[in-house]
This record gives C-alpha cells, sequence and structure tokens, in this order.
C-alpha cells in the first residue's frame, strides 16, 4: 500500500500547489476590479506553465518505464476533467433557465455546447472576448483556457511518442519544441505586425500586437508557455541539488517577478486585447 502511494503522489509538489493558489487568487482579484489586478489574468498563464509541465512530467515517466498507453492517457483526461465539467455546465444551465431571456439562453446553450467539445476557445473569441465590457456576465468564459489545454493534449502526447519512442531522437523534438516556442511567441507578440504586402510590417512597429492566430484565446498563441513546462520538467529531472537558500531565493525571484508583472501592467493594456 505504502509504494502505491508513492505512485500515486509522485508528481504532487507542495510549492506547485501554492503556485496555483497565487494563480487563483490574481484571477479572481483581477474580475473582482482590485487596482493593483488589472494583470491579474497572468494567473492563466501561469496555468499552462505549470500544466505543460504535469503533462510532460506523466507523459515521460510513462515513456521511460515503456508502459505508454495513449488510450489509458485520453482516458484518464476523460475521467479527471469530463465529470466535474458536466456538473458546472448542468448546474448553470439550470439556474439560468430561470434567469436568462430566451436569446440570452440561446448564446448560453450555443457556450455550454462548445464547452462541453472543448472548442470553448473559438466560441468566445468570435462571439465576445475577455475584456469585453460584458465579459463578467459569461457564466462559462473560464472555460476557454480549459479548452486550449484539451485541444494541447489531444496533440502532444503523439508528439512526444513519435520522436522519444519511434524516433528515439531526443535532440530532434528539443529543436522542435524550440522552434515552437520562439513563433508561438513571436506571433503572440508581434504578429500583428504583419502585413501581406510589402513591405511585409505596418509601418508604425508596436512592441506587443497580436495577430489572430496568436491572440489570447488562441492555441498556437500558448504553446509556448506549455511547452516551457515541457523544459522546466526535464531541469527538474536532473535532480539538480540546490541548496535550501538557493532553492529559497529561486523562489523568492519568482514571487517578486509576478509582483513586477501585475505592477507594471496598467489597465489600457486591456483594450488590446478585445478584438
Amino acid at each position: 500500500m505504502k509504494q502505491s502511494n508513492n505512485k500515486k503522489n509522485y508528481l504532487y509538489r507542495k510549492d506547485i500547489d501554492g503556485l496555483r493558489a497565487i494563480a487563483v487568487f490574481v484571477v479572481i482579484f483581477y474580475h473582482m476590479g482590485l487596482p493593483l489586478f488589472h494583470a491579474g489574468y497572468i494567473g492563466v498563464d501561469i496555468f499552462f506553465v505549470i500544466s505543460g509541465y504535469l503533462i510532460s512530467s506523466i507523459i515521460l515517466k510513462d515513456i521511460e518505464n515503456k508502459k505508454i498507453d495513449i488510450k489509458n492517457f485520453y482516458i484518464r483526461r476523460i475521467r479527471r476533467i469530463l465529470p466535474i465539467l458536466l456538473l458546472v455546465v448542468t448546474l448553470s444551465l439550470i439556474f439560468f433557465y430561470k434567469i436568462l431571456l430566451p436569446y440570452q439562453l440561446i448564446d448560453f446553450s450555443k457556450s455550454a455546447l462548445s464547452t462541453l467539445g472543448f472548442f470553448s476557445n473559438f466560441y468566445f473569441l468570435l462571439n465576445s472576448g475577455y475584456f469585453s465590457p460584458g465579459a463578467n456576465e459569461l457564466p462559462l468564459l473560464h472555460t476557454w483556457s480549459l479548452s486550449i489545454e484539451e485541444q494541447f493534449y489531444i496533440f502532444y502526447p503523439l508528439i512526444l511518442i513519435f520522436f522519444l519512442t519511434y524516433l528515439n531522437k531526443k535532440k530532434y523534438i528539443f529543436i522542435f519544441f524550440i522552434i515552437l516556442i520562439l513563433s508561438s511567441l513571436a506571433l503572440a507578440q508581434f504578429g500583428g505586425n504583419l502585413k501581406t504586402t510589402y513591405p511585409f510590417l505596418q509601418k508604425n512597429f508596436s512592441f506587443f500586437n497580436q495577430s489572430y492566430f496568436g491572440s489570447f484565446f488562441m492555441t498556437f498563441g500558448r504553446i509556448w508557455e506549455l511547452l516551457i513546462g515541457y523544459y522546466l520538467c526535464l531541469i527538474f529531472k536532473k535532480n539538480f541539488q540546490f541548496s535550501l537558500i538557493l532553492r529559497n531565493l529561486i523562489s523568492m525571484l519568482g514571487a517578486i517577478l509576478i509582483i513586477i508583472s501585475l505592477l507594471m501592467t496598467r489597465r489600457a493594456c486591456r483594450s488590446r486585447y478585445n478584438h
């Protein structure tokens, strides 16, 4: 029994739970409109990195132990996500059935279907926006990030298995993921400056200008965050022995960087996402 518990909890880390708590609170405080949390949506960015780290840890461990079962992987994901998601959508539907007007109920039903189909990020991209004035009135808006994660989980294990099992080439996947990270980050940060006609760049180049394919809600614009989790997983697999002082300093540095991000981003930045 003791061995079974160790196997079950080999990925559990208190520091990751703490980081999750920080991410949750900054997102909640952002939606509450607290002045110091205009950039509270970076909590979502933190979650994507954590997700990339955890899912990479699971898959890499299965590959190393030669126990990879892609069918079982997808079944575990369904069992983990779908029951609670069905509960949330069902309770929301029951509650809002008596409150919403008919046309609002139709819109809500569409968002519910997109949520259950894990493409709500596309639905909300086309029909609303995370920073739209009425965004807080969309009950299932928060499911857009879950949709991105599930879309990522469909292809990500297949890519890892292909490179690490069939090709057995770690250096190839290292290069491939680096290219994906740089492309995703560049498109999310500068992609809106690109044009289809000469000179192929906007005359007034903007340091932050998202393209449609790298926008806030789009999967490719988030790939770089999820794949950073993969590289963090590789680093931790090396089992570097850091002193307690150094570990605490690294943790403090991470907390300081999060605080700086919150303080430096102004409310005006929100309007840049609203498209």
